[in-house]
C-alpha cells in the first residue's frame, strides 16, 4: 500500500523495511515484480527470511536476495509526465518466511545519487508475482 509502506525519505545507501502480510504460503517462488513510483531512482529490493532483517552477525542476519528496479535507466512514464512504470519478469527468487507469519520481509534500498522523497511525492507501489512451492 502506497500509503503505509515505503513512505520514508531515503538518503543514498538507506532502506526502509516492510513486513507485507498476505502470503499463501511461508514458502513461495518470486516470479515477477511491477513497481510504480513518483520518482525515476535506482532502487533495490532486499528479501529477508525473517522480520529481523539485516544483522551485522552473519550467523543472525536473514538476506535472501535481491532485484534491482532502477527506473532512471528502465522506468517509463505514460505521455513524458506522471508515475514511472517498470517490471522485472523472471525472478525466480526462492523464499522462506522462517517466522512462519506469512509475510513477504522486503526492503527498500535507494542507490539513486539523489534521495528519495516521503510522502505524496515519493510514493511507491510495488506488486510482486509469485507461485506457492513445498
Amino acid at each position: 500500500d502506497k500509503d503505509t509502506n515505503f513512505i520514508l525519505a531515503l538518503t543514498t545507501g538507506n532502506k526502509e523495511d516492510a513486513n507485507l502480510a498476505g502470503l499463501l504460503s511461508n514458502k513461495i517462488r518470486i516470479l515477477d515484480i511491477a513497481i510504480q513510483a513518483d520518482q525515476n531512482l535506482d532502487l533495490w529490493l532486499m528479501f529477508w527470511r525473517k522480520d529481523t532483517f539485516n544483522n551485522i552477525d552473519l550467523d543472525v542476519d536473514a538476506f535472501i536476495g535481491m532485484v534491482q528496479l532502477d527506473l532512471a535507466t528502465f522506468g517509463k512514464q505514460v505521455g513524458g509526465a506522471g508515475q514511472y512504470y517498470m517490471s522485472i519478469e523472471d525472478v525466480n527468487l526462492d523464499y522462506e518466511d522462517e517466522d512462519e507469519s506469512n509475510e513477504l520481509h522486503v526492503s527498500l534500498y535507494n542507490a539513486d545519487a539523489a534521495a528519495k522523497n516521503a510522502g505524496a511525492t515519493g510514493e511507491i507501489s510495488v506488486f510482486v508475482k509469485y507461485e506457492l512451492r513445498g
